[in-house]
């Protein structure tokens, strides 16, 4: 089992490495962002009481602060996710000999992700490392029979940082404790996990309760969650989004259709029938859920997007495998599988690349076209279907300024898409009209004055241009 999970920390090592060589096509959407507000601002840019998310973003701060150069920040930012990963594995296995949890954590990095690898400041993959870190310790301190009162502190402040991180959190997280105290051979004492059950559903009702109450985009998700009815949860398999994910359960996901497959067989074999009910009984659950809260998300939706929802599903599927079987193989055969899922996901990573390096090309091909007009501002209307290949693109003038920053341009260039149908496009277009010095930036428009100038150097001495993509590039 050792050696299975040195094949894991090998897996998550190479996401690392990708992190660096595609550092900037995944500075895109919310990474841009915050990238881009860290460096502006000095400060950490926690968003929705998520504070797991510090981990990451104290590295372009440090960056800000030690005033390294824009680059190198960026391709730390990049690599700090992925990093952080494979520290968390590295202790996993290394300091608490925790080998089935660093192989399931490093599955779930794997098994649904292919677009995802590029949307990297989702905060639920930050929250489920402290996840799998607060697993580690609850095991290990428990083997080592650590009292309970020693116990609880780590415990706490791990699961704080888990749960704060994102609500879907709690998702993954119910189903391993039920596993653990499912499994024959409990790692941790029943009586400390009902214990620390009471702190999990009162951190699960006041996460729920501050979603629902504060926080715009998880309270519009967990609207039609509150709401649930029998009759829906069957309903939720004829929607768009489930309907979409069996299909690209053959294209793309089919080595995790395999794994529950092969994990089902297997577990009737040995005799675990209880956790084989249990498994298909969580598979359908979170195929419900996802079908209850994203029952509309269609082809006209992200991959990037939708494909974080459905990534805890790896976790479900994967528990088996990683907490059960791996044990049953033979060390060889249960590295051959962990291996051959790790280069069949890479190479679905490796395919997705292509529109994101596509992302990159196209904002430089732009910027050719404005130094050929001499534009250094620029806003395009009627943009055809460029935002729907663009994908997330609600951040391109964070974007496209940093792709002109490692260009070299001085001064940077920026661009963006406007709809005059669009309310707060036309109040962007009021600010620009009204101030031709500053840059137009996807929630406020800001002078040179609030920008950092040991990063920033917007022109101050032409407006924006703005015009019909047609005409721009002729």
């Amino acid at each position: 089992m050792q050696r299975t999970a040195y094949v894991a920390l090998a897996g998550l090592f190479l996401l690392a490495v990708g992190a660096v060589l595609w550092y900037q096509e995944r500075m895109f959407a919310d990474t841009a962002f915050i990238a881009f507000s860290i460096t502006n601002y000095k400060r950490l840019y926690i968003q929705n009481e998520r504070y797991g998310s510090f981990i990451t973003q104290i590295v372009p701060l440090i960056g800000t602060k030690l005033h390294l150069s824009l680059r190198g920040i960026l391709i730390a930012y990049s690599l700090s996710f992925n990093l952080f990963y494979f520290l968390v594995a590295g202790i996993l296995v290394k300091g608490l000999r925790q080998y089935g949890l660093a192989i399931l954590m490093c599955l779930y990095y794997f098994l649904f992700v292919s677009d995802s690898y590029f949307l990297i400041n989702d905060e639920l993959h930050q929250g489920i490392a402290w996840m799998f870190l607060m697993f580690g310790l609850l095991v290990y301190m428990s083997q080592r029979r650590v009292h309970f009162v020693l116990l609880l502190l780590p415990f706490v402040v791990l699961l704080f940082l888990a749960a704060s991180s994102h609500f879907i959190v709690f998702v993954p997280l119910a189903y391993i404790w039920v596993y653990m105290m499912l499994q024959k051979d409990r790692p941790v004492p029943m009586r400390t996990m009902i214990a620390l059950s009471a702190l999990l559903v009162g951190l699960c009702l006041v996460k729920l309760n501050s979603s629902g109450s504060s926080q715009t985009y998880e309270r519009e998700h967990l609207h039609a969650l509150l709401k649930i009815s029998i009759p829906d949860l069957w309903k939720a398999f004829d929607t768009t989004v489930i309907k979409l994910f069996l299909q690209r359960c053959l294209t793309n996901y089919w080595s995790a259709a395999l794994l529950l497959l092969i994990s089902l067989a297997l577990l009737v074999k040995h005799g675990y029938r209880l956790i084989a009910g249990y498994l298909v009984l969580g598979v359908l659950g979170y195929c419900s859920l996802m079908g209850i809260v994203f029952a509309n998300y269609g082809d006209s939706t992200a991959l990037a997007h939708i494909e974080t929802e459905w990534a805890s599903l790896g976790i479900i599927i994967a528990a088996p495998f990683a907490l059960t079987l791996v044990q049953h193989m033979r060390a060889r055969t249960a590295i051959i599988m962990l291996a051959a899922i790790i280069l069949v996901r890479s190479g679905y990573i490796v395919a997705s690349s292509e529109k994101f390096v596509w992302r990159t090309t196209f904002m430089k091909e732009v910027f050719a076209q404005m130094r050929k007009k001499n534009i250094t501002k620029l806003a395009l209307s009627d943009p055809g279907d460029l935002p729907r290949k663009l994908q997330l693109h609600w951040v391109l003038p964070e974007e496209s300024l940093f792709v002109s920053a490692a260009m070299g341009d001085m001064p940077q260039r920026s661009f963006r898409f406007i709809d005059f149908n669009n309310r707060e496009d036309k109040q962007a277009f009021a600010a620009m009209k009204a101030d031709s010095t500053g840059f137009s930036f996807c929630f406020t428009y800001l002078t040179p004055k609030d920008l950092n100038p040991d990063y920033y150097h917007p022109d101050t001495t032409q407006p924006y241009v703005v015009m019909p993509y047609a005409e721009f590039v002729k």
